[in-house]
């Protein structure tokens, strides 16, 4: 990858190419979504797919507790407890919605969802603009008060009420 990158030509819209040492080394969508998002997420919990900037939003934000991290089932295999992360995994993963492919899978991770909220091991939601109103349809049968926040970076912000934002 290293080689790859080196070559390829510098595309600051994709955040793809050779950066300076003043620039984040993070995609210039993520850190749309952190400096949008960042007063509502700072000190949440915070469930998203982990595709998106929930890897790099903890980076900014260091009290923020991101739910479904990227290798979620292996720490959480790691401490001993192998169904908290598959559930965590698969509750990311209804977020995704029809990029999945298998409508009847998307099926199955709803009841997965829908535990980690009732539960609140999420109390913030950033979604993909293209699943967002299946997603706050399903957090709106849950708890009415869940609302869309913003939307920066391509994902949607849900709270279940609209704060203000601290800070």
């Amino acid at each position: 990858s290293y080689h790859g990158l080196s070559i390829t030509p510098r595309d600051v819209k994709l955040g793809v190419g050779w950066k300076s040492l003043s620039e984040y080394q993070l995609l210039p969508a993520n850190l749309d979504f952190g400096k949008a998002a960042g007063r509502y997420i700072a000190h949440s919990k915070l469930l998203m797919p982990v595709w998106t900037a929930g890897c790099e939003l903890p980076l900014l934000f260091p009290e923020m507790k991101v739910v479904s991290p990227r290798f979620v089932t292996h720490y959480f295999a790691n401490a001993g407890n192998p169904e908290e992360g598959n559930l965590r995994n698969q509750a990311a993963a209804f977020l995704i919605g029809q990029s999945s492919g298998d409508p009847d899978r998307l099926r199955s991770f709803e009841p997965k969802f829908r535990h980690v909220i009732e539960t609140g091991r999420a109390n913030a939601v950033a979604v993909p603009e293209s699943e967002s109103q299946r997603v706050l349809a399903t957090l709106k049968s849950i708890d009415r008060r869940w609302r869309r926040v913003l939307h920066a970076g391509g994902l949607v912000l849900m709270l279940p009420n609209r704060p203000e934002p601290s800070g």
